[in-house]
Parts: C-alpha cells; sequence; structure tokens
C-alpha cells in the first residue's frame, strides 16, 4: 500500500490544539464511539447500494481491531480481532479524517453537531493516526514512511 505523501497530520496546528491532551481512555472512547456508529450506519450503506457487505464488514473489523488495542488495562480486552495490518490502520484512519474534515462543517453549520465536539473528535482521531504513522517501530511502518517521504522529495524534485 501507498501513502499520500501531502497528507495533513493536522487540521490545526497541534499546538493550539482546544481540547488540551487527550489521554488514552479519550483515545480508546473515541475508537469505541467510531466503531459503534459504523455497526449503526453500515447496513444502512449496505442496503443503499453505497457500499458491498464485505467492505462494510472489512471496516468494521479494522475498526474494531484499533479500538481492541486501545482497550486498556491489557486484561480487560476481550479475545483478539483477527489481524490487521498496519497499513489497514492508517488508511482507515485517513479516509475517516478526510470523511470528518469534508462532513462535519456542513454539520456544524446545520446544528446537527455542536462545533466543539466536531473538533475534538476530529482531534482525536488525528492524534490517534499521529500516534500509528509516527510512534510506530515495526518494519511495515518504517519501510512505508521511507518510501512516503522518497516519493514526497521525487515529487518536489518533479515540480521544481
Amino acid at each position: 500500500m501507498t501513502f499520500d505523501p501531502h497528507f495533513r497530520m493536522y487540521s490545526h496546528d497541534p499546538q493550539q490544539r482546544q481540547g488540551g491532551l487527550a489521554t488514552f481512555a479519550d483515545l480508546a472512547r473515541e475508537l469505541a464511539d467510531e466503531l459503534e456508529d459504523r455497526h449503526q450506519i453500515y447496513p444502512g450503506l449496505v442496503n443503499k447500494g453505497r457500499m458491498t457487505a464485505e467492505a462494510a464488514k472489512r471496516e468494521i473489523l479494522v475498526m474494531g481491531s484499533l479500538a481492541w488495542h486501545h482497550i486498556l488495562p491489557a486484561d480487560a480486552r476481550p479475545p483478539a480481532p483477527p489481524p490487521v495490518s498496519w497499513s489497514e490502520w492508517v488508511h482507515t484512519l485517513r479516509r475517516e479524517i478526510a470523511l470528518r474534515r469534508r462532513l462535519y462543517p456542513d454539520r456544524v453549520k446545520s446544528g446537527r453537531l455542536n462545533a466543539d465536539v466536531a473538533a475534538r473528535k476530529l482531534e482525536l482521531l488525528e492524534n490517534i493516526h499521529e500516534n500509528l504513522w509516527l510512534g510506530c517501530q515495526i518494519a511495515e511502518a518504517r519501510e512505508a514512511r521511507a518510501a512516503t517521504e522518497d516519493r514526497r522529495k521525487a515529487l518536489e524534485r518533479k515540480a521544481a
């Protein structure tokens, strides 16, 4: 899997975050909320033909795996879900972040979502992505970061 070398890590300057520092519990709660939303929303998307049943099942599995890894203490976790790759986690988070960046402003404007809640939910997901993208040291993550940086440099050279 390849990654967009120009993906914006944050919607706003991370030093100016509204909600303060996120705790691990905050991150776990946001992932659990997102997983619950997927369980509620995806069947309707499948029924409308906007998503295949297989894609819905996989997206729920990936988010469930992410949420499982954020449950602490570890002995509070249910049995482990099937394995999901680091790349799938990052791609899923990036899709969700992009979706929130696109949809939340209209939801706030229409009054369907509180502006502070929207900002905090997006910020938490960006924080989870940052932790995975920058903090994970497995070979897959190191290789993806290096390849993405090489691609970014090549695009800059081409544009110059």
